[in-house]
């Protein structure tokens, strides 16, 4: 676990400031790293081994969202997640980046805000 998500192969986990509700996920497949959403983000990158080119979003106890076709198939893949604004969690923003990269340790890109804070803090790493 790196604070922000954890990935396993099959599935990755992400949390979020918010407790209840609907999140905004804005989701972003590429064939190489698109870059990061810029400053302001709390932002943590993970591998994420894929046993086949297809992957779903799956809304805890809810919908699962199938998205389109990962551009390297069965491959292994990076994973950027980020949120903005996490201390409001009305306001907050989320973006998720997935490309076809090597495996290689998570990293905490940037941590700006009071909850992404205390998430890192609790985290950790195998």
């Amino acid at each position: 676990m790196y604070g922000l998500a954890d990935a396993r192969p099959g599935a990755a986990v992400f949390w979020t400031p918010v407790r209840t509700g609907r999140i905004r996920l804005a989701v972003t497949i590429a064939p190489r790293d698109p870059g990061a959403s810029g400053g302001g983000y709390d932002t943590v990158e993970i591998a994420f081994p894929r046993t086949t080119g297809y992957v779903l979003i799956q809304e805890l106890g809810g919908t699962a969202h199938a998205l389109p076709p990962l551009p390297a198939g069965y491959a292994d893949y990076r994973l950027r997640y980020q949120v903005r604004d996490a201390d409001d969690p009305e306001r907050a923003a989320h973006a998720l980046q997935i490309w076809p990269e090597g495996r290689r340790r998570p990293i905490l890109v940037e941590g700006t805000s009071r909850w992404g804070t205390a998430r890192q803090a609790t985290a950790f790493t195998l």
